[in-house]
């Protein structure tokens, strides 16, 4: 599981670094696990705002450097396991999307009482009202971030190597 000890790490780090070493980060991301430029190739055809899709990526390329600080070994990422979660988890985005839409309790325990990366949500929760306020518009595009960092999480975790 990852520490909210190597989030803040790898959140320092991030915010912090030299011109150009978060690049560097990125592409040895990218290079690692090839479903991350995919997932994220998805992302931009989904959500309009710019802002948003930008901060999703920061936040992956976070997860990821903590992920590496702990020193978690992954299994390369099937672009299909991000897939099935986005499928799996399509009633969280319909909700977020239209919040008349009805959201039963069933549903909200299904999708979070037993998520494995409860650190992921938590940063991602003090991410968003701390580093990124100036830059979410609205509520809902707060709801996508959240979304999309859930969906991660998730295969992250189902990949981590015992």
């Amino acid at each position: 599981m990852i520490s909210m000890d190597s989030l803040l790490k790898a959140a320092e780090s991030y915010f912090k670094a030299p011109k150009g070493e978060n690049n560097e980060r990125l592409q040895k991301m990218f290079q690692e696990q090839p479903a991350f430029l995919e997932l994220f190739g998805f992302l931009e055809e989904e959500l309009d705002d710019l802002p948003t899709r930008v901060i999703i990526l920061q936040l992956i390329m976070i997860f990821y450097h903590a992920i590496s600080l702990q020193k978690i070994k992954v299994a390369k990422i099937s672009y299909s396991d991000f897939l099935a979660a986005i499928a799996e988890n399509i009633k969280m985005r319909d909700y977020y999307d239209d919040p008349d839409k009805d959201f039963d309790e069933e549903t909200f325990k299904r999708l979070f009482e037993s998520y494995p990366q409860k650190e992921i949500l938590q940063y991602t929760n003090t991410a968003l009202h701390v580093h990124y306020q100036n830059y979410i518009t609205n509520e809902q595009e707060a709801s996508r971030i959240f979304y999309a960092m859930k969906i991660f999480g998730e295969v992250v975790d189902q990949n981590i190597i015992e």
